[in-house]
């Protein structure tokens, strides 16, 4: 090798070292953003206020099978539709994903029936901006002039270096021919509008529209968002469309459920990363399928929000109580249901029940988001415990639990077919004295 192959190769050598130095100096995060329609996600009780008395609320199952996909889905930011309060989607993020979600936000907008746009965040929330009250262009006389529901925008602390905007809305829906078609062009216009004068402010901002559109993107009313110079990019928009339909109606498959980037989010795509998530489970849980992107953007990851200092009660008590011990001969004991009689077990879904069992193992998965306490060597063969990483610090020393009976109290879900008790402090955790 010659002198000068020498000093040429380590000149490579020099260059894709400064490449990697400069890559770890600046970072990047990517990022998984997911648009998702409950679908009547309702609760039971009636709001004086909306029409809600004629929409059921939404099944336990379904709200089971919700959490799968929410949780399948991996998002750090999900923006919703129909959900009719916050307290029904707080609730929701409590007890079926374990408070995986540190921030819940929705305003309440202007539908009649009661539904909402709303997002769920593992990113820190900066500010909040409800535009329900907006007046839209009135096309003609004693046309609706506000949205039918809302646009609500989240900014968001994404990484150490940069914010991300988030934008969700619901449009009108087809009910009402074409007076509904003017009013969700209307709605199209306006939203525009109001993206543009944000990128006036801010061009290079990331920024994010995403929901519900309610129709398809050849249609007349989304040109606005979709064509005509629209400055949003549709990632989806390439793809063929059995790839990227989102809703079923009747035999047709449409898509109705977008997300959109600004020119500095769409540099920021990671190229092919669109999906539909039509797994078994969406099917039960909602009539639309979920849709995500990821993203990279620069900086470090931000830590997490800290968890709503508003809880149930029983929570607060579990994370503060300490962990107990009980006899046989006492009558908490003698009523506790067995940790293997699953079928017993199933019939009270959605209760808060009183199990008792032999602790054989403790699962810690790779992830290390999770922990589940098995009560038989055949962990499907018996209901588990669940402990979610905000609460691993209150369980130091769960390893000698293994081999001793202990007994449980929390609300029974389900997950993924498993049986389970969230447990969110060790005041939930009883020892049995041998």
């Amino acid at each position: 090798m010659t002198s000068c192959q020498r000093n040429s190769r380590w000149i490579w050598v020099g260059w894709l070292s400064g490449l990697l130095l400069v890559g770890v100096a600046f970072g990047e995060v990517e990022l998984t953003l997911a648009t998702y329609n409950l679908q009547n996600f309702f609760d039971a009780h009636d709001d004086p206020y909306t029409a809600d008395e004629g929409t059921v609320p939404k099944p336990f199952p379904s709200q089971q099978a919700l959490a799968v996909v929410i949780r399948d889905l991996g998002a750090e930011v999900i923006g919703l539709q129909e959900v009719e309060n916050r307290g029904v989607l707080e609730a929701f993020n409590r007890e079926h994903l374990g408070g995986l979600y540190p921030t819940v936000v929705l305003v309440e907008g202007n539908d009649r029936r009661g539904i909402d746009v709303a997002l769920l965040s593992k990113l820190p929330v900066l500010s909040v901006t409800n535009y329900c009250h907006r007046v839209l262009p009135t096309p003609q006389p004693n046309f609706p002039n506000r949205f039918a529901r809302d646009l609500l925008a989240v900014r968001l602390q994404a990484t150490t270096k940069c914010e991300l905007t988030v934008y969700v809305v619901h449009l009108k829906s087809k009910h009402g021919g074409r007076e509904s078609d003017l009013w969700r062009r209307a709605e199209a216009q306006q939203v525009r509008a109001i993206v543009e004068a944000h990128l006036r402010r801010e061009p290079q901002a990331y920024l994010v529209l995403l929901g519900d559109l309610n129709d398809l993107p050849s249609s007349e009313p989304l040109e606005p968002l979709l064509r005509a110079g629209s400055p949003l990019f549709d990632p989806a928009a390439a793809l063929p469309g059995e790839q990227t339909y989102t809703y079923t109606y009747g035999e047709r498959q449409q898509r109705i459920d977008y997300l959109l980037l600004s020119p500095a989010l769409r540099r920021a795509y990671v190229p092919g990363s669109l999906r539909v998530v039509r797994t078994p489970a969406a099917t039960v849980a909602s009539d639309h399928f979920p849709v995500s992107v990821r993203v990279r953007l620069p900086g470090e990851r931000v830590p997490p929000p800290a968890p709503p200092c508003l809880e149930l009660p029983q929570v607060v008590a579990a994370r503060r109580g300490k962990m107990g011990f009980i006899t046989r001969e006492d009558a908490t004991y003698r009523r506790a249901l067995t940790a293997t009689d699953l079928e017993t077990l199933r019939a009270h879904l959605g209760q808060r029940v009183i199990v008792k069992g032999r602790l054989v193992a403790i699962h810690r998965p790779e992830s290390g988001r999770v922990w589940h306490l098995n009560f038989s060597p055949d962990y499907q063969q018996a209901l588990s415990g669940v402990i979610f990483a905000p609460a691993f610090e209150l369980f130091p020393d769960l390893g000698r639990l293994v081999g001793q009976e202990l007994v449980l109290t929390g609300e029974l879900s389900e997950y993924r077919g498993r049986l389970q008790i969230i447990l969110y402090g060790p005041g939930q955790v009883q020892v049995v004295k041998e």
